[in-house]
């Protein structure tokens, strides 16, 4: 009897070190994989303010208002303490307009990606590009520009100090990533307007990485359609149909919960297997440690995405007007750090 308990405890040792050693392996494997996404630790080219550019518009009204005009009212908002201990992670996914040869560009689409490991659910807010805030360092401007000036550092902070939200890392992909990236992912099944689907088969050419004439033929309906990857970036670039850029990042933010719970649902197998077509189409800021802890905490817990997202400027929170020649959004900062902080955090 003695015998057989030693056999079937050294079977048992056995397979616990056969478990140990493949969990090694997994990692390493993982982090192999990880090695492949590129990391911005230094943000080179960053724009001194004597260069600062201000993206006028084409067919701009005369300005409504002054730059000096403008009262600034932030809120008297940090961080509550025991969101700390809450453990929400602020993740942005930025969106850059680059074609084909381009260096870095302005960021239009940024994202507020929130991870709440007590709720197990994760939120999603967009950050309208045509904000005008104030960026340190340089005069007020929308808030796409802070990327093309100084990269994720100076975007980040704009948001600390106008929203008082902390990002904890950055996550950068440009057209061609995009295209990539849902290349590997497959088809996203999303429905459509019959207004987004004219204007998507009539205009196919924005689903390019570098805005040439597109020889696709589309011929999508009203209704659930399965859009390829060229068609799920046209979609996400849309902006002549419906609200303008509003109804935009709403489609963005479509996109990106399609594509999470398409992921969300397959086993890790199957996603380190995509890991090597995925992570080489992003930049980051993130350590591997940090990268692996993240995708760790949302599989474990099985985390689910809000399906209410939201953007900022909130809804009465803001004025339209024409500044330095540019159409702009000009929001209550105090008004929308608050909205926000209760979005994220439950607090406001």
């Amino acid at each position: 009897m003695k015998k057989k308990k030693k056999r079937v405890g050294a079977v048992i040792g056995m397979i616990i070190a056969v478990l140990v050693l493949l969990a090694i392996a997994a990692f390493l494997f993982v982090q192999g994989r990880m090695s492949q996404v590129n990391r911005e630790t230094v943000v080179s080219n960053i724009v001194p303010r004597s260069e600062q550019t201000f993206e006028v518009d084409e067919h701009a009204e005369p300005d409504t208002i002054k730059p000096e005009e403008i009262e600034w009212k932030k809120a008297e908002i940090s961080v509550p303490e025991q969101t700390k201990t809450e453990n929400v992670y602020n993740l942005l996914l930025i969106g850059q307009d680059a074609r084909v040869g381009q260096e870095r560009q302005r960021s239009d689409t940024m994202i507020i990606f929130s991870i709440n490991e007590k709720t197990n659910i994760i939120t999603m807010c967009s950050l309208m590009r045509d904000m005008y805030v104030p960026i340190p360092g340089y005069d007020d401007n929308r808030i796409n520009a802070a990327y093309v000036f100084g990269g994720m550092p100076l975007l980040d902070q704009v948001i600390e100090e106008d929203f008082g939200v902390h990002i904890d890392g950055n996550i950068e992909v440009d057209l061609d990533g995009f295209l990539k990236s849902m290349s590997a992912i497959g088809p996203l099944d999303i429905e459509l307007t019959e207004e987004e689907a004219d204007y998507l088969n009539a205009n196919p050419g924005i689903g390019s990485n570098d805005d040439s004439v597109s020889t696709y033929t589309w011929n999508l309906k009203p209704g659930l359609n399965s859009l390829t990857p060229e068609q799920a970036l046209a979609y996400s670039r849309v902006r002549y149909v419906g609200h303008s850029d509003y109804e935009r990042t709403e489609r963005q933010r479509r996109v990106l919960t399609t594509a999470f719970n398409k992921l969300i649902g397959s086993d890790i197998k199957s996603l380190i297997s995509l890991s090597g077509a995925l992570l080489p189409n992003f930049t980051t800021d993130m350590s591997q440690k940090d990268i692996l802890d993240y995708i760790t905490l949302v599989k474990t817990n099985n985390m689910i995405l809000n399906e209410t997202s939201y953007r900022l400027p909130v809804d009465g929170t803001y004025s339209s007007e024409y500044v330095r020649g540019m159409a702009v959004l000009v929001p209550d900062l105090a008004e929308n750090s608050r909205c926000l902080h209760e979005y994220l955090y439950g607090v406001g």
